[in-house]
């Protein structure tokens, strides 16, 4: 199994982070596996019957990860050491019958776009109830205080980016560069799109106080 990204465990809440963590992420291979199953039964390709004992057995309690990691050793196949447990698990008439006209490409991606559906929405709930809980003028100093303290630590983020990703030091030293000038051109009370787009506020918004608010709680 792989991650999205090599850093994604670094960062991030623990309820954003469990949607991308490996057992969920073999949750949602088996259900698009069992999707494919009864979407197949439908269309007449196979029995109902094997349908229903591929989505019986398409769980993580079955198709554990310990087994996919032992059979992606012998498969050096992430997604076929998920069809092969799952065959397992399924038995030796549905079992046949996993996967059927199916590919990599078809169930990984489709688990991607489940995961990013699922981060999206928890990420706009958070937002929401983080612009309940605070005020436009908390919430620029946050994002202006983000902006200060990536510039301050531009070197150590490069060598970070170097360390993680590989990288020689004057190419991280400029794409840490180019995101910060970036940042800066969006940032509240820059001449940037957000600079436009806060001028455009009601006056008595644009007049609110407060100190940094506490970031968003991803639920």
């Amino acid at each position: 199994m792989s991650l999205l990204c090599p850093i994604d465990f670094r960062y991030g809440r623990p309820k954003m982070k469990a949607i991308f963590d490996e057992e969920t992420r073999l949750q949602r291979l088996l259900d698009v596996e069992a999707a494919l199953a009864r979407a197949e039964a439908k269309a007449g390709v196979i029995s109902t019957d094997a349908a229903k004992g591929i989505s019986q057995h398409a769980n993580t309690k079955e198709v554990t990860p310990e087994r996919v990691a032992e059979l992606e050793k012998e498969t050096r196949h992430d997604l076929m050491a998920v069809v092969l447990a799952l065959t397992e698990a399924s038995g030796a008439q549905a079992g046949k019958h996993v996967h059927y006209g199916g590919t990599s490409n078809d169930i990984s991606g489709t688990a991607t776009a489940l995961e990013l559906r699922d981060a999206i929405a928890r990420a706009d709930r958070a937002h929401r109830e983080w612009s309940k809980a605070s005020t436009v003028a908390e919430r620029a100093a946050l994002v202006r205080r983000v902006g200060q303290l990536h510039t301050e630590r531009r070197k150590e983020l490069a060598e970070i980016n170097a360390a993680e990703m590989g990288k020689p030091i004057g190419q991280a030293r400029g794409e840490v560069a180019l995101r910060l000038r970036e940042s800066t051109r969006l940032m509240p009370g820059s001449r940037g799109p957000c600079r436009r787009a806060s001028s455009s506020l009601p006056s008595r918004s644009r007049q609110l106080q407060g100190g940094p608010a506490t970031a968003p709680q991803v639920t």
